[in-house]
């Protein structure tokens, strides 16, 4: 199917219908059990070894989901057996699991971000650090379980010179197999300026135009 629009927002219908929570779900496989840790410890703000309504309903609007601590608790009654209104470990799990796994995945665009950059100017962006640029959210990436360093993002045309969509490559590696600390290179923009060009083509013979 054609790419995801951008998605400014999310209602508490979404959220009844349990949507995608973050973005794990887009790599075509479940989070490991680490990455799981390391998503359910960004949530546990208080570090309480729990995720309450409050610290659920801050970690979605960082991520970009219109949310509020009600609907929060509504998702977080849907797994908690015990009535506590706390979510545990295995409970989170079980919660964004069902969710990832769920048939229709969508990815919030965060107004000001770098896919709302790119969406919104049609050009390719390349970061070298995303600790350091302006445009990135070191602590939303954090919230996804994901540990990012260098950024490539490439805008996806339709024949109307529109933007339809985006290619995202994240954590740019050396020949050893390391994180390269220059991130990504001239070559790797021109790859990426062909692979959205192929893309295009694709949506356009799969919509029959």
């Amino acid at each position: 199917s054609a790419p995801p629009r951008p998605h400014l927002g999310r209602t508490s219908a979404a959220f009844r219908q349990g949507e995608h929570l973050f973005s794990h779900g887009m790599r075509g496989k479940p989070p490991t059990e680490e990455e799981m840790w390391g998503a359910f410890r960004a949530y546990d703000s208080g570090s309480s070894g729990s995720v309450d309504a409050m610290e659920l309903s801050a970690a979605l609007r960082a991520l970009g989901w219109s949310t509020n601590p009600s609907q929060a608790e509504k998702m977080i009654a849907s797994v908690d057996v015990e009535g506590d209104g706390q979510l545990t470990f295995a409970q989170f799990s079980s919660l964004l699991r069902s969710a990832i796994l769920s048939d229709e995945v969508r990815i919030t665009v965060r107004v000001g971000g770098t896919r709302h950059h790119v969406l919104t100017t049609g050009e390719m962006l390349n970061v070298v650090d995303v600790r350091r640029h302006p445009l990135c959210s070191y602590e939303v990436y954090r919230l996804r379980g994901y540990e990012m360093r260098s950024l490539l993002i490439g805008p996806v045309f339709g024949d109307d010179g529109a933007v339809v969509g985006l290619v995202e490559l994240v954590n740019k590696t050396g020949a050893d197999g390391q994180p390269d600390p220059s991130g990504f290179h001239r070559d790797d923009e021109r790859m990426l300026q062909m692979l959205c060009s192929h893309c295009s083509i694709f949506l356009k013979n799969l919509s029959g135009d």
